[in-house]
């Protein structure tokens, strides 16, 4: 901001495959292009799936065509769907992911700070009134004051100013098991193994563990089966998602030990 209050900054996630890159390349150029015009703006991932482990973005009117991208006004965020409304969106055709990929200048984040989360605001404030080599400590200072929330949420749902480019370029959230099986190479029978295992009409399954004991399957189809010596872990992929369920029981009963 003290360098250049317009400049564009880009925001990514590090545990996100990407595999067109060119394609990702040309999207956020396009991307910078509405950024510049004060928007404040997203990639949405063009839906392959009734995904239940990712928020949907809904398109609304169309603001511009960039080259072979078209932006359009978000009309709404949705969180985390069940398997029906899913379902629903990918029939729609006007829904995409919500890949947690924005694209701003710094002074249009900075007033939606300003707006809708002032507290944040005077904070960061307070951080750069500090500045240069004691900027540091001015942040640590100010870390634990901060609202836990997110900036979808604290944000981007109540901007007005908020656009969305749907993009299809082979975009993977590396978030799961289901979704580390799909990408890893795998056996004739379409198995994942890094284990000692020995199968019968086992196709489809991940199966990992980090000792040596033999894990024995038999006609699993489309599982996981994970084994870290204090936890052992049985779940058809499809429900890959719903272990984040697991890890919310596991910690009101106080296992946050095995987590």
């Amino acid at each position: 901001k003290r360098q250049d209050p317009e400049a564009v900054m880009v925001v990514l996630s590090a545990d996100h495959l990407i595999r067109n890159v060119a394609a990702f390349n040309a999207a956020l150029q396009a991307a910078v292009e509405v950024a510049r015009q004060g928007f404040l703006v997203t990639l949405g991932i063009t839906p392959d799936e009734p995904h239940t482990g990712f928020g949907y973005i809904q398109r609304g009117s169309l603001l511009r065509e960039v080259g072979v991208f078209s932006a359009y006004r978000v009309a709404r965020f949705v969180e985390k769907p069940d398997r029906g409304h899913a379902e629903a969106y990918l029939r729609d055709g006007g829904y995409s992911w919500n890949a947690g990929i924005f694209v701003w200048r710094v002074d249009a984040i900075m007033q939606a700070f300003q707006r809708y989360m002032p507290q944040l605001y005077d904070q960061l404030m307070a951080i750069e009134a500090r500045g240069g080599p004691h900027e540091p400590a001015a942040f640590e200072g100010v870390w634990d004051q901060v609202a836990n929330t997110t900036i979808d949420y604290g944000v981007l749902e109540q901007a007005e100013q908020m656009a969305v480019i749907p993009v299809d370029i082979g975009w993977n959230d590396v978030g799961d098991w289901n979704t580390l099986t799909s990408l890893a190479n795998s056996s004739s029978a379409g198995n994942v193994v890094q284990a000692n295992h020995i199968h019968v009409d086992t196709t489809g399954t991940l199966i990992y563990s980090d000792g040596n004991r033999l894990i024995a399957t038999v006609g699993l189809e489309n599982f996981l089966v994970i084994d870290t010596g204090d936890v052992l872990l049985i779940a058809p992929r499809e429900r890959a998602q719903d272990v984040k369920k697991l890890v919310d029981q596991l910690r009101s009963h106080g296992r946050s030990d095995v987590l």
